[in-house]
């Protein structure tokens, strides 16, 4: 069963949970269970994230071990945008994580521990693939919920907002060449490691 299509039956498994009714276990082949909020963060033992704040972590991305960051030069206000960055342990750089209480896949927020805003996939997208994310004030919207699915095997997340669907994931674009200052965006899968991340406890 490919990646996408195991991330739609999970998703409609999490629907079927809303509303109350039940699906086939098949159905979540190859997925960890979205009603655990477990979260695999090195550096200390599996966490389960309770509701509320849990962190800070790094944000590390497999292809180029570069931090996700805040931009510092960006000033910290809506709209700050979001790229990758050397690791060093700048505040920019730790995000706390957020469980939303959702019994479905999204169930994840990630707020900035500099500005205290969201990491946000802009509304104006549209939910297209291609656009930066930026961080922006917490609204709780389809643009600030997240689904982090575990690859088991290699201890490695693909991350989903719920804005973009479950078929697209947070990307570090490797048309920016995997640099400080690469932009992190959306982007359909495709099994590349600059859709690869790990959660590093700061």
């Amino acid at each position: 069963m490919n990646s996408t299509f195991r991330r739609a039956a999970l998703a409609v498994l999490g629907i079927l949970t809303v509303l109350g009714l039940s699906a086939t276990p098949a159905a979540a082949e190859g997925r960890q269970s979205t009603g655990s909020h477990d979260l695999v963060i090195q550096g200390q033992s599996p966490t389960r994230l309770a509701a509320g704040l849990s962190g800070p972590v790094y944000i590390v991305n497999k292809w180029t071990g570069r931090c996700l960051d805040a931009w510092y030069s960006d000033g910290g206000g809506n709209g700050n945008r979001v790229g990758l960055w050397d690791c060093n342990g700048g505040i920019s750089e730790k995000w706390y994580l957020y469980n939303n209480g959702s019994s479905g896949p999204y169930w994840l927020e990630i707020i900035n521990a500099r500005t205290g805003r969201s990491l946000d996939y802009p509304a104006s997208s549209g939910g297209a693939n291609g656009y930066q994310y930026l961080t922006w004030d917490y609204m709780n919207s389809t643009g600030q919920r997240y689904w982090p699915y575990l690859h088991t095997d290699t201890n490695d997340y693909e991350i989903s907002v719920e804005l973009g669907g479950g078929a697209n994931v947070m990307d570090a674009f490797t048309s920016d060449g995997g640099g400080n200052g690469n932009r992190v965006g959306n982007w359909s899968i495709t099994n590349h490691p600059a859709q690869r991340w790990t959660f590093v406890a700061a």
